[in-house]
């Protein structure tokens, strides 16, 4: 595992105001997150590099996954897709549940019909 080179939180308030949209294409930042954590986490390497190319993808997974890489600790990465990093849903059963959130906590957003964002509790 790598040693810790940065707080997760930290990590995050760096990449904050990260865009990447719809129809652009491949983004170089979200290829260098990939590769970032790919390199870290060898297990995670195949993974990262099927979507390396994408012309797009939900990514709040992967920045959460990036932080957590960046910081040491690694993403969530359970047997398929649904259960790895990437996706919003793997990362609600990582960690230990708290019923009030502190700085730095990871939250999964549920929008309804499937749709769920994960990102980074800061304060409220």
């Amino acid at each position: 595992m790598p040693g810790i080179l940065a707080n997760p939180l930290s990590t995050m308030k760096d990449i904050t105001g990260t865009q990447w949209e719809s129809g652009v294409g491949p983004s170089p930042t979200i290829g260098s997150w990939l590769q970032f954590v790919g390199q870290a986490y060898p297990n995670t390497s195949a993974y990262c590099a099927s979507v390396m190319h994408e012309e797009y993808f939900s990514w709040c997974g992967l920045a959460v996954g990036y932080c957590m890489a960046k910081s040491g600790v690694a993403p969530v990465f359970g047997q398929d897709d649904v259960t790895r990093f990437l996706w919003a849903v793997a990362w609600l059963n990582w960690g230990t549940a708290a019923s009030v959130p502190t700085a730095g906590d990871v939250l999964v957003f549920d929008f309804g019909f499937g749709d769920r964002h994960v990102t980074l509790f800061e304060s409220d």
